[in-house]
């Protein structure tokens, strides 16, 4: 073979792969690389979507958090000063604070006070007020010990009036005490 056909067949077979390299490029390499690019675009979307998601996450968990703090407050209030009057609980409440200072509830009687109401447009609700009148019995000094009971007591009352009477007796060191409580309360409002 003649140099001239040598050099001839190898220029066409340069120029067939270099035709082969342009359409392997554009047929197999290039949608290849536009999908790679397309999926790392993809991935950072994901990852900016997760890092919101998490974000999200820990903000609710600190809404949640606030929340039941916030409940816990509410209890509470609730039960320092009641949605209702709640009867039951402030004889419950006078009963034990007595019998747990050794004295004796001989009586006990209920008033319902007037309601003050409020301004229209206040947050607060109207103040009632329970007043409860308790006639007890026993010793000075576990009376002394019912009064700081009552002050420390969870339900918001206020001891209005005492009365002390008998004593003089050699031996009996047992007075009766009358006294007005007054418990009080959150008066609901009417929707």
């Amino acid at each position: 073979m003649r140099a001239s056909t040598y050099r001839l067949i190898s220029i066409l077979g340069s120029l067939t792969l270099l035709i082969l390299a342009v359409v392997s490029y554009t047929n197999l390499v290039l949608p290849a690389y536009n999908q790679v690019q397309s999926l790392r675009s993809e991935q950072e979307g994901i990852k900016a979507t997760i890092a919101q998601d998490q974000q999200a996450v820990t903000t609710v968990k600190a809404l949640v958090g606030q929340y039941q703090t916030l409940s816990q407050l509410s209890d509470n209030i609730s039960q320092i000063l009641p949605i209702e009057d709640d009867v039951p609980g402030a004889v419950y409440q006078l009963q034990g604070l007595a019998s747990s200072r050794n004295l004796v509830v001989q009586s006990l009687a209920l008033q319902y006070l007037p309601i003050h109401p409020v301004v229209s447009d206040s947050l607060a609700q109207p103040v009632g007020t329970l007043q409860i009148s308790v006639i007890l019995n026993g010793s000075y000094s576990d009376f002394k010990l019912f009064l700081g009971d009552l002050e420390s007591n969870i339900r918001l009352m206020d001891v209005s009036s005492v009365h002390i009477s008998g004593g003089g007796i050699t031996n009996n060191n047992k007075l009766t005490y009358s006294m007005v409580v007054d418990a009080y309360y959150q008066q609901q409002q009417k929707q």
